[in-house]
């Protein structure tokens, strides 16, 4: 599902609608089916792995907790990088298309970074899974970033929209921002970098480094 198409609008328009109108203690379902969704429109494959990496790291954290012993973290922070090396190298190609998980480096650093939260005690264990679940695999955040800590994000997830019509308008000014950002500067952008890297030989130095700087924007 790209996310600039009238099929993610729609998507996106539609679960906001859905989300505003259901009970706040329901809505964070409308944000888990959301993501599966999301998940599932690329392959199915994503959806099994980001299930394995959560219920993993999930249990390791509430052992962490119970045995107060740093090994349960080692062996999460292994276990999420082990997947991920593997998986980088079985990407597969079918019918001309490149199948590879979806959001693993975001959804998997960022489980990551929910381990060594709980062992540095920046953080309490989740005991909610599909809580744990969102909060890895956020669709909005998927594909961009950015990573966010679980002592952030999960009590926005559980607050339900419960922030009200104010906190509403300032995401959609932020979502407007970004849109802004990424259509208008940074299309225009890739445009001037896309040429000079594409003849590389044509320009000198300083040109480079403007090429250079614009593509880090």
């Amino acid at each position: 599902m790209n996310l600039i198409s009238l099929e993610f609008s729609i998507f996106l328009i539609g679960g906001i609608v859905i989300y505003w109108s259901m009970p706040e203690k329901y809505r964070y379902l409308v944000i888990f089916v959301q993501n599966i969704i999301f998940l599932v429109s690329y392959n199915f494959i994503s959806l099994i792995m980001l299930f394995i990496i959560a219920s993993v790291t999930f249990i390791l954290g509430k052992k962490y907790k119970k045995y107060k012993n740093g090994v349960f973290t080692v062996l999460g922070v292994i276990f999420v990088l082990l997947m991920m090396v593997l998986c980088r190298l079985n990407v597969k190609i079918y019918n001309d298309q490149i199948v590879f998980v979806v959001g693993l480096s975001f959804w998997g650093l960022q489980a990551i970074s929910y381990l060594l939260d709980l062992y540095m005690g920046k953080t309490m264990p989740e005991y909610h899974f599909l809580d744990y679940c969102i909060y890895l695999s956020l669709f909005i955040n998927l594909t961009s970033g950015p990573i966010e800590r679980a002592d952030s994000m999960i009590p926005k997830i559980r607050l339900g929209g419960g922030g009200g019509w104010k906190l509403f308008v300032h995401g959609c000014e932020e979502m407007l921002y970004g849109l802004f950002l990424k259509l208008v500067v940074g299309e225009r952008l890739a445009l001037i970098v896309n040429y000079v890297y594409n003849h590389i030989s044509d320009f000198a130095g300083v040109t480079m480094l403007a090429a250079v700087v614009a593509y880090s924007i």
